[in-house]
């Protein structure tokens, strides 16, 4: 972890950056949880797109857990 790149990444290139499979990214990109652009037939994820990602990644985890019980 570290600064995020400017540059736009494939999908290969955000699941190594997030330590996840490609195939994990690819289907949170599919159901709208990942932010993506197309172009032409391909998909890449801007910087704002990886920002949106990390800033509803910290917005779950600041929701508490429900109780069980």
């Amino acid at each position: 972890p570290g600064r995020m790149s400017t540059a736009w990444m494939t999908p290969a290139e955000l699941a190594a950056e997030l330590g996840q499979t490609e195939r994990w990214v690819v289907t949170h990109m599919r159901t709208g949880d990942i932010p993506s652009v197309k172009v032409g037939r391909a998909r890449y994820f801007t910087p704002e797109c990886r920002a949106a990602l990390v800033a509803r990644q910290i917005a779950e985890a600041a929701i508490p857990a429900k109780q069980v019980g």
